[in-house]
């Protein structure tokens, strides 16, 4: 391709890029993969316009200035967009950019008044001197000293046909040789390097015929015709490219759907597997109509339109062969810049038939793990509820009150443990907990089991829509079980009502539950790390095993009642 292509990642690091993108911007194989995108935009401003942009519509397409290797900043238009997999995130992104500088040449305006003549002179980037009938130099302008490395003092020693390369010499015929005549000369500077130069002179004659002197103005083309010369080369390297790169379909296309140009890999597709003679001028949309395999594909052709209107495009389309084989291509759509009124898009497509039959092999593969996973989570929670009826069946064998509460509190840790799976192999979704939705089924269930009719208590709930992943949400839920259950059995010792306040968050990328109640508050010198009780000791193991941090408070810090809040990061459900 012409363009400049190249795929990064979502941080910018480089992935995949062709030929042109490395001459252009000096990149060197095998160091890629150190190098980020970013770092070929000149303007850290726009290189945050276009990230953004990305992130926020997957799509950027603008004018802005390119950076090479070797620090040459020049303009160039890219257009650059996110690629996304089938579910939707991100990959990374691929941009097509082209380099738009354009040099142009300034001419001086040499028809000023004859009062500014001389500043014009002075000021000209052109060759401009005067010599008289000998050939020494009466006048050189400061292009002429610059760009020839002569000074006032060097240059009196010298004569027209010193400077210029293989001049003639004798007589006057170094003035018929320059007189009126446009073309290009070898100039020879003070330290004898040679300039390519372009222009001509004028002999000046008294009204006798007599020669005073001669004018002359020249161009200093070197750089041009230097430029001239890499652009030959660089346009005969991506000629070779669009002809031979394999795998890469490559063609253009005119506003009237003309085929302008084609390579070899486009001419080898059409004939032997669509059976279609190619031949420039032929039209391109209504002979790959007919070829399309799936009718609710037709409608991508209007991208072919959409792109000559200057909108770059990129999108899948399944052809059948001529032997009836589909066959799905990824064909990516960029306007042409062109001088004239004319406008056209270059086309370059490539063969993802295997990657289709893989994504779908994966996609099944995936649904079929998934399965079996929320078998694993359905089985996990089957056996912890026959566990909880084990121990509900040795309950009605044992007559210590003390060894009953103790079953009763495994039980309700193994239920804690128990939901959790549930709602795993209840959702598609194995890699997070609707932690909200979870503990509102867990309170429910402690109220029902830990009310009497001596009090009667009222649960308040303020859940956020929180997600935690399964190592988060088993330790989470425990806790949330003990400090509830805590409070359900002591916390309103001797009164009538009682609220239990269960509130969950995140704030700030941290997950905060808080468990308070408005009842008589903790023991008087009650030390979380002195009690001997399993429920406060599962507390603290399990909150160090969230790397979570504890505040407790009670009537005797100003409240009423108490409270327990636990803090930690939430863990990227990714």
């Amino acid at each position: 391709s012409i363009d400049m292509i190249v795929a990064f990642d979502m941080t910018g690091a480089l992935q995949q890029y062709n030929h042109a993108f490395s001459v252009e911007f000096g990149v060197e194989p095998g160091k890629e993969k150190t190098i980020n995108f970013k770092q070929f935009i000149a303007d850290k401003k726009a290189s945050v316009e276009v990230w953004d942009a990305l992130q926020q519509r997957s799509y950027y397409s603008g004018e802005i200035e390119g950076k090479r290797m070797s620090g040459e900043v020049f303009s160039m238009f890219i257009s650059v967009a996110t690629m996304r997999d089938g579910y939707g995130h991100a990959l990374g992104a691929m941009a097509v950019g082209r380099d738009i500088t354009d040099m142009k040449l300034a001419e001086a305006d040499l028809k000023a008044s004859e009062e500014r003549h001389r500043d014009i002179l002075d000021n000209a980037t052109d060759i401009i001197f005067v010599v008289d009938p000998i050939g020494h130099f009466t006048y050189a302008n400061p292009s002429f000293y610059e760009k020839l490395g002569y000074s006032k003092k060097t240059l009196a020693k010298v004569k027209i046909m010193d400077v210029i390369k293989q001049f003639p010499s004798k007589n006057k015929q170094w003035i018929k040789a320059l007189d009126n005549v446009q073309q290009e000369y070898v100039f020879i500077d003070a330290k004898g390097g040679e300039i390519l130069v372009l222009g001509g002179g004028s002999a000046q004659y008294d009204d006798e015929g007599k020669v005073l002197g001669m004018r002359g103005i020249y161009l200093d083309i070197t750089e041009m015709r230097k430029h001239e010369k890499e652009a030959k080369t660089q346009s005969a390297k991506l000629e070779s490219i669009f002809d031979s790169t394999q795998n890469l379909i490559m063609f253009t296309l005119s506003n009237s759907d003309k085929i302008t140009s084609f390579n070899n890999n486009f001419r080898r597709l059409m004939e032997d597997e669509f059976g279609k003679e190619v031949e420039l001028g032929m039209s391109f949309i209504s002979n790959i109509s007919g070829l399309i395999d799936d009718e609710s594909y037709q409608g991508q052709l209007r991208l072919f339109k959409n792109a000559l209107k200057g909108r770059a495009k990129d999108f899948e389309l399944p052809l059948k062969t001529e032997l009836g084989v589909s066959k799905w291509y990824h064909i990516f759509l960029n306007p042409i810049s062109t001088d004239d009124s004319s406008s056209e898009i270059s086309c370059i497509a490539y063969d993802i038939s295997e990657r289709k039959e893989i994504d779908k092999a994966i996609r099944l593969a995936l649904k079929e793990k998934e399965i079996l996973l929320q078998e694993v989570h359905h089985r996990v929670k089957n056996n912890l509820q026959v566990i909880s009826s084990l121990m509900s069946l040795q309950k009605s064998f044992v007559k210590d009150p003390t060894l009953i509460q103790v079953l009763d509190e495994s039980q309700s840790r193994i239920a804690t443990m128990s939901y959790i799976h549930e709602s795993l192999y209840r959702h598609t979704d194995f890699s997070s907990i609707s932690f909200s939705e979870y503990l509102q089924r867990l309170s429910t269930n402690l109220i029902h089991s830990y009310s009497t009719p001596d009090c009667e208590v009222i649960l308040q709930t303020a859940f956020e829509d929180v997600f935690l992943t399964l190592d988060q949400a088993i330790p989470s839920g425990l806790i949330v079980n003990e400090l509830v259950s805590n409070a359900l059995k002591y916390a309103f010792e001797g009164m009538k009502t009682g609220t239990v306040l269960l509130r969950v968050a995140k704030i700030d990328g941290r997950i905060e539950i808080e468990v308070s109640d408005n009842g008589v508050g903790l023991p008087d010198g009650f030390d979380l790390n002195k009690q001997e009780s399993l429920g406060l000791y599962l507390i603290q193991a399990l909150t160090e095993q969230l790397d979570a941090e504890l505040k407790i408070e009670s009537i005797k810090e100003g409240r009423k009642g108490s409270s327990f809040l636990i803090s930690f990061e939430a863990q990227n459900l990714n």
